[in-house]
């Protein structure tokens, strides 16, 4: 039994809140007529894995938007429909972030693309409040395989059962728990990422009953 040393965060909806319904709502508004498949479909398709896996670029996802939608769209407009999902990080997560990373060592590791990647990194320093994060679409891996979270663990010289694992996708949680992280299963609109740390008495954060926490 190891002490939790390390932390990984899941990105969307545990350290920045998201709205998949407001995406889905601005590409209804420029193709109203495919409303139910962009409502059923659109995020299902193949080519949305390549693009958080970064096997395509965005030209490529450009035009299969198009494709799948039939229609002309400018990039401009696919890049606004596609970020308008990403709401903010509220403050208390940012100030959990600044200061849990004097206690652990912090990481991130989210599935996402470089439209969101370029939007998140202009209004946000991430890499400022953790050790490093990691995209999907860097890695060309993304969860819930286990090749990425195998990377993470081999270029930061890591021990899953030291690493607490943070997530709101639970097949990401049953791959993580598998490979032996501590993992928390964050259930959206019930919990948010700072039900599982409370203030020391030198106002520090620490990780909930740490012993919970152990493999």
């Amino acid at each position: 039994m190891k002490q939790i040393k390390n932390i990984i965060f899941d990105l969307g909806a545990v350290i920045i809140d998201i709205d998949l319904t407001l995406t889905m709502q601005a590409f209804t508004d420029f193709a109203p007529e495919h409303k139910e498949m962009i409502q059923q479909n659109l995020l299902k398709t193949p080519f949305f894995n390549d693009f958080e896996k970064g096997l395509i670029n965005i030209v490529e996802f450009n035009e299969g938007i198009k494709a799948q939608l039939n229609k002309e769209f400018t990039h401009t407009q696919i890049k606004d429909a596609w970020n308008a999902l990403l709401l903010t990080i509220p403050q208390q997560r940012i100030d959990l972030l600044k200061n849990i990373k004097t206690q652990y060592s912090t990481f991130i590791l989210s599935n996402t693309n470089v439209i969101h990647v370029e939007e998140i990194e202009r209004i946000y320093p991430l890499a400022d409040w953790v050790k490093k994060v990691y995209y999907s679409c860097d890695m060309n891996k993304r969860k819930p395989d286990e090749d990425i979270y195998e990377q993470v663990l081999h270029e930061e010289q890591l021990l899953a059962e030291e690493t607490l694992f943070i997530d709101d996708n639970l097949e990401n949680v049953k791959t993580a728990q598998s490979l032996g992280f501590p993992s928390i299963h964050l259930q959206v609109g019930k919990q948010t990422v700072l039900d599982f740390f409370e203030k020391d008495e030198n106002g520090n954060y620490m990780i909930v009953n740490d012993r919970r926490m152990r493999n």
